[in-house]
């Protein structure tokens, strides 16, 4: 009975002392494992599609106005006079309109950007720059480039450059604050993102201009 009572005893601490080892050597974050040819494979997308992306808002800052009342027809209703103008044909003008018109305006080029740099790190694996740094910097972009470029452009042909979001931004701040109140939020805004993430001071900015006078009386 002594015998069995330890072996008991035994087999437990065992199964005690491995459980947390166990628990140590579980990783709940999945990861995607992608061979050579994959990782060759999925580069070669995002590059293509980062020219794409290139081709069809470059394009739409010529041809946007013109091809904006075409997407509105049916399709039934186009034509060679009146078919689309973008250099992607109609897949280019939807995905410029889509991106650029109704959403995030000309912030959405940096989306060129991240596909290029992705692509870049996939094909030759060297990071051109951080990835954390250029998404924090694009997803505030995407929602302060907007508000600006839309406080400025807010009717004509140009209305474009803050995008949809620019213009909703720009409606709710005036409701608000009015128009002298939401140019002074915009302004407020970046300066406290310059300081958060470039340690932008007082100091700092009054030594850049000595510097400038000093230069310009030399």
């Amino acid at each position: 009975m002594k015998n069995t009572y330890k072996k008991t005893v035994q087999s437990e601490s065992v199964s005690t002392e491995e459980t947390p080892k166990n628990k140590k050597g579980i990783n709940f974050s999945p990861k995607i494992a992608l061979g050579s040819k994959s990782k060759t494979i999925v580069g070669f997308v995002f590059l293509f599609a980062s020219l794409a992306f290139l081709l069809s808002f470059t394009s739409f800052l010529f041809t946007g106005n013109a091809d904006q009342s075409i997407l509105l027809a049916p399709l039934g209703e186009l034509n060679d006079e009146n078919s689309v103008q973008n250099w992607l044909g109609m897949f280019g003008a939807v995905l410029a309109q889509k991106c650029i018109g109704d959403w995030f305006g000309i912030s959405a080029f940096s989306f060129i950007l991240i596909l290029f740099l992705v692509a870049f790190k996939l094909l030759l694996g060297v990071s051109l720059l951080p990835m954390k740094k250029v998404m924090k910097y694009s997803l505030f972009m995407w929602l302060w480039l907007p508000a600006f470029l839309g406080y400025f452009f807010d009717s004509g042909k140009l209305m474009f450059f803050g995008g949809g979001i620019g213009q909703t931004i720009n409606v709710f701040l005036y409701k608000i604050l009015g128009s002298a109140g939401s140019f002074m939020l915009i302004l407020f805004s970046i300066l406290i993102f310059a300081i958060i993430n470039f340690n932008l001071s007082l100091q700092k900015l009054v030594s850049v201009f000595a510097i400038q006078e000093k230069d310009s009386v030399e």
